[in-house]
C-alpha cells in the first residue's frame, strides 16, 4: 500500500502532493531548540559570562561535581543557552555539597526572630534620653537597670520606656487624644495631627458676657504665646489666618465699608467698582477676569464674616503682656467676687492666666522656628495649629476656603507633624518643657469649653 497524498489545490496553481509517512515527520525537536535558543538570546543573553561559567563547568567536571551525561545540555544547545543550563547544573551541584541540616541549626528560633525583626535603635541616643527621663523622674532607675546590664542590645527596649513616660507626659483629654498620633521615630518624639482638635466656644449671648468674652480671647492669646501657638478664632479663620489671609488684607482695606453693610450691598460694591479702586489686589480671586456675579457674592460674604468674627473674638495682648495679664487676672477675680453667672469660665481663666505669667516672669515665651524643626513643612500649617479653638457662628464661607486649603497642604505635605528631639541636650531643654506646655494648654482649652457649656446659673 502506497503512502498517503494530499495534493493541495488552489483556484489557480497546482502543487505537487506531500508524501505523509513515519519517515517524513517534521523536525519539530529540533525547531523548539531552535526557538528556545533565539528566545534566551534575546532576552536573557546578558545572563551568561562565556568565560567565567566555561571555566566552572570545566574545574567541576575535572572534580566529579557534575558527570559526562550533564554535557548533553551543551550537544543539544552549542549555544549560549546550553552553556546556562549546564551552569545550572553546577550550582544544583554545589548546593548539594553545601547543604545544611535545618534541624537543630539555630537555637532558640524565637528569641532570634525577635531580634531580627526588631528596628535597630542607636543604643547612643537611647541611654541619653533614659537619663533626661530619670532626671526628670519620668522613669525609675529599676525599672531599667535590667535592661542596662544587656548592653547595646537593650537600645530597643529602652525606647519603649521612654516612649511611654513621654505618652504620660502628654496626658490628653477628648478631641486631641483621638487626634493625635505619637511616637518615636529614629531619633525624635514625633506628634502627629491626624485630623484637627476642635475645641468650640459656645459663647453666651448676654450682654453680662461681654466683659467675660473680652478677658477669654485676651487669655488665648496669652496661651499662643507662653504655651504653645494653637490656632485661635483669628488665626484659624479671621484676621490671622494662613489660608485666608488675602481675605483678610482686603478686609483690612474695606474695614469700614464692611462695618456697615450687608453681603448684598458689598457684592454690588465689588460689581460696579473697578479693580484698581478697591485697594487691594483681586487677582488671587478672580484672575484676570475680574469679579462675576458668583465670585463677588462669595468674596463679600467673607468679608461680613471676617467682620463679624472679629467683633466677636478679635482681642488680643497689648505690648506690654506681663502686665496686661495681670490687670486681666484682677478683674476676674474681682469678677468672681461680685457674683458672676460666669465664675467657673473665669476660675479657668484665672489658672490659664497664672501659668502664662509665670512662665513670662522666667523671660520665657514660646519663640522656636517650628518649620525649622525636625517633621515639619517648610511652609502651610505647623502641627500646633492643628489645635483649634472656634467659636459657635456661621462662618461658612471661611470655614471652606480654610479646609480647603489645609487639603492641599495635606495632599502635598503630609499632615502637620513636628519631631521632639531625644538626642542631646535638646531632649531637656526642648522636647520635655513643650510636651508639659501642650498638655497643660488642652486641658485648659478642655476645661474652657467645659465651663461655657455649663455657667452657674444654669448647673
Amino acid at each position: 500500500m502506497g503512502a498517503a497524498a494530499i495534493s493541495l489545490n488552489t483556484r489557480r496553481y497546482q502543487l505537487p502532493p506531500s508524501a505523509l509517512n513515519p519517515f517524513a515527520l517534521p523536525g519539530i525537536a529540533q525547531a523548539m531548540r531552535v526557538a528556545r535558543s533565539e528566545q534566551f538570546a534575546l532576552y536573557n543573553a546578558s545572563c551568561v559570562d562565556f568565560k567565567g561559567h566555561s571555566a566552572l563547568c570545566t574545574h567541576a567536571l575535572d572534580s566529579g561535581l557534575i558527570g559526562p551525561e550533564a554535557l548533553e545540555w551543551l550537544e543539544h544547545y552549542p549555544n549560549a543557552y546550553g552553556l546556562h543550563r549546564l551552569t545550572g547544573e553546577v550550582v544544583a551541584g554545589i548546593e548539594r555539597v553545601l547543604a545544611l541540616p535545618t534541624k537543630g541549626l539555630f537555637k532558640d528560633k524565637a528569641a532570634l526572630l525577635k531580634s531580627l525583626t526588631t528596628p535597630y535603635a542607636d543604643p547612643c541616643v537611647a541611654a541619653g534620653a533614659t537619663l533626661h527621663c530619670i532626671d526628670a523622674s519620668l522613669i525609675q532607675i529599676d525599672a531599667v537597670a535590667e535592661l542596662i546590664e544587656q548592653g547595646p542590645d537593650c537600645a530597643s527596649a529602652l525606647f519603649d520606656k521612654i516612649g511611654a513616660a513621654l505618652d504620660g507626659v502628654l496626658t490628653l483629654p477628648e478631641p486631641a487624644e483621638s487626634s493625635i498620633e505619637r511616637g518615636i521615630q529614629g531619633e525624635h518624639y514625633v506628634l502627629e495631627g491626624g485630623c484637627f482638635s476642635e475645641f468650640l466656644l459656645e459663647l453666651p449671648e448676654a450682654d453680662d458676657f461681654h466683659e467675660v468674652r473680652v478677658i477669654l480671647f485676651k487669655t488665648l492669646d496669652a496661651m499662643t504665646h507662653y504655651l504653645i501657638p494653637f490656632n485661635t478664632p483669628a488665626t484659624f479663620l479671621g484676621e490671622g489666618s494662613y489660608y485666608n489671609h488675602e481675605v483678610a488684607g482686603a478686609y483690612a482695606s474695606l474695614k469700614q465699608m464692611v462695618s456697615a453693610a450687608t453681603v448684598e450691598q458689598m457684592t454690588e460694591y465689588l460689581l460696579t467698582t473697578p479693580d484698581e479702586q478697591l485697594g487691594f489686589d483681586t487677582w488671587s480671586f478672580t484672575g484676570d477676569e475680574g469679579f462675576d456675579e458668583e465670585s463677588a457674592e462669595r468674596f463679600a460674604a467673607m468679608l461680613v464674616e471676617i467682620h463679624e468674627l472679629t467683633e466677636l473674638s478679635g482681642f488680643y495682648l497689648g505690648a506690654d503682656k506681663p502686665q496686661e495679664m495681670r490687670t486681666l487676672r484682677r478683674q476676674a477675680l474681682e469678677a468672681m467676687k461680685a457674683g458672676t453667672p460666669y465664675s467657673d469660665t473665669l476660675r479657668v481663666l484665672v489658672q490659664a492666666l497664672e501659668l502664662c505669667l509665670s512662665k513670662a516672669e522666667q523671660g520665657y515665651c514660646f519663640d522656636h522656628d517650628l518649620h525649622s524643626m525636625a517633621g515639619t513643612a517648610s511652609d502651610g500649617m505647623t502641627f500646633f495649629e492643628s489645635i483649634v479653638v472656634q467659636v459657635s457662628g456661621d462662618f461658612p464661607n471661611l470655614l471652606d476656603s480654610t479646609y480647603e486649603g489645609y487639603d492641599g497642604q495635606v495632599h502635598g505635605c503630609g499632615y502637620p507633624a513636628i519631631g521632639l528631639p531625644l538626642k542631646g541636650p535638646e531632649m531637656a531643654s526642648q522636647t520635655l518643657p513643650i510636651l508639659r506646655d501642650t498638655a497643660a494648654c488642652i486641658q485648659l482649652l478642655g476645661k474652657i469649653c467645659e465651663s461655657l457649656g455649663t455657667p452657674n446659673d444654669q448647673q
